[in-house]
């Protein structure tokens, strides 16, 4: 059903909501600091089947890139950093993050893929 609610989620959606499977469902948004590159950030909000917000994660400096449903119902979100490097994490559907993998020197190419095991 659709349900009008005084909350939202902090910047701008750079995806549609991504359902994971369980029933987890998030969006992910980014914010510009006067509209400097350079300053961007990404969040990623939990919502709940009617669009309420149940959490929204800390600031993750950089771009999204490629979210991912997993198997687990979390969802791994790649982050390309506003001074080089990427970053992988995992949202779980309770708003909790767990870095994956962070990379330096490096830049997202390709899709990640997620195996049926959630690897």
């Amino acid at each position: 059903p659709n349900v009008v609610t005084t909350e939202s989620t902090p910047g701008i959606p750079i995806y549609a909501v991504i359902a994971a499977p369980g029933g987890g469902l998030y969006q992910v948004t980014t914010s510009l600091s006067g509209q400097n590159l350079q300053n961007a950030v990404t969040r990623v909000s939990v919502l709940t089947e009617d669009g309420r917000v149940l959490a929204t994660t800390a600031d993750f400096a950089g771009f999204p890139s490629l979210p991912l449903a997993q198997p687990d119902g979390n969802l791994l979100v790649t982050i390309a950093g506003t001074q080089g490097g990427v970053k992988f994490v995992t949202v779980s559907p309770t708003g909790t993050v767990t870095e994956v993998l962070s990379l330096n020197q490096a830049s997202p190419a390709g899709y990640p893929v997620v195996g049926a095991n959630g690897t």
